[in-house]
């Protein structure tokens, strides 16, 4: 008896259908994919929020954002490490703090075998992007990449200079960027004020769009200043101003390296960010300050380098009281604004996030 095999067509319309089911079950599988990462970056962001609360518990205040102290000429500014890199300690990474000089700059060679150290917590999974920097002070090395920086408020010119975000600066010209900040000092509520967020590393070229730092036509201007405009509303309208300005813009700038330490404490390097804009929004700084970096402690106190990242619709955010929420893009610029000061007086309702 003749054994009857496929014809062609048959072997065809099997392999459409499979082709058919492919293309309906990749889009659910990489769905899911995205959540158990954006589930990881949850994790990462609740660890930092711990050792953020277990440094406060051992030191009485919340932790600086950078030092401004003297720049030295021999040690390259300082102990101008990151926060991320005092928080070390909290998060079992005792040992690798251990390898830090504190009285020398991140990125000599003294500071070489502890910021060329990948550090899992601080790289979010679905930013694959590598940036490939160097340590030119160890050859052979590398800087550890990172995604999430601490939050600075908006912008501390337009409140005479001190940060009206849950932050300060350590080191000689501290005042300059008003005093320590305590629990006692988040009078708007831990549960109303960010601390944490993410953004998106620099691909190290040229490559439009949210995870490349823009220069846009306004000048930094030094703290110890009187405000820009008076009153809550005034401060409102110039930043929805710099704002727009900075989405503007299409100069690419020198910071083509977003992400590049975790050690810096460089704003959008491995320091601060700011809330001037919503999230996924285009990274700016300013056209005097577009520079890796100036000469000047103030890259580590004023920036327009925002919230970012690949999870569809929003930004992973850690609030003071411990908890991390999924903000949306379409937050409106006041709420965005609002979860970032610490202390103004703003009413916050539970569904505007």
């Amino acid at each position: 008896m003749r054994r009857r095999g496929f014809t062609l067509i048959e072997l065809l319309v099997v392999i459409a259908i499979i082709a058919v089911l492919i293309a309906l079950l990749l889009p659910a599988v990489q769905a899911a994919r995205e959540a158990a990462r954006r589930m990881q970056c949850t994790n990462n962001l609740k660890q930092i929020m711990l050792a953020v609360h277990n440094y406060t518990d051992v030191n009485g205040s919340l932790p600086p954002t950078g030092n401004a102290g003297a720049v030295n000429s021999r040690t390259a500014n300082a102990n101008d490490l990151s926060i991320n890199a005092r928080l070390l300690p909290y998060m079992e990474q005792q040992s690798l703090f251990a390898t830090l000089n504190m009285s020398m700059g991140y990125n000599l060679e003294h500071n070489g075998t502890a910021a060329a150290t990948k550090v899992a917590t601080f790289l979010c999974p679905s930013d694959g992007t590598i940036v490939a920097r160097g340590l030119s002070n160890y050859t052979g090395h590398d800087f550890g990449d990172c995604n999430y920086g601490n939050n600075i408020g908006t912008l501390h010119t337009l409140y005479g200079g001190a940060f009206d975000g849950p932050t300060y600066m350590t080191g000689a010209n501290a005042a300059r960027y008003g005093g320590v900040v305590t629990l006692a000092a988040i009078t708007d509520g831990t549960s109303n004020t960010v601390m944490y967020s993410e953004w998106l590393k620099g691909p190290l070229a040229v490559r439009p769009g949210k995870q490349m730092v823009y220069t846009f036509p306004t000048s930094y201007t030094a703290p110890n200043t009187p405000p820009a405009t008076a009153g809550p509303t005034g401060i409102m309208d110039t930043l929805r101003t710099l704002s727009a300005s900075c989405q503007a813009s299409k100069t690419v700038g020198a910071q083509t390296s977003k992400g590049f330490s975790w050690a810096s404490q460089g704003c959008g390097v491995g320091g601060c960010y700011s809330h001037v804009n919503t999230p996924n929004k285009q990274a700016c700084t300013f056209s005097n300050m577009n520079a890796n970096y100036p000469a000047t402690f103030d890259y580590a106190a004023a920036t327009l380098i925002g919230a970012s990242s690949y999870h569809s619709g929003g930004v992973n955010v850690g609030f003071l009281d411990g908890s991390i929420k999924f903000v949306k893009d379409s937050i409106s610029q006041a709420t965005w604004n609002a979860i970032a000061t610490r202390a103004g007086g703003e009413v916050i309702s539970s569904d505007s996030l």
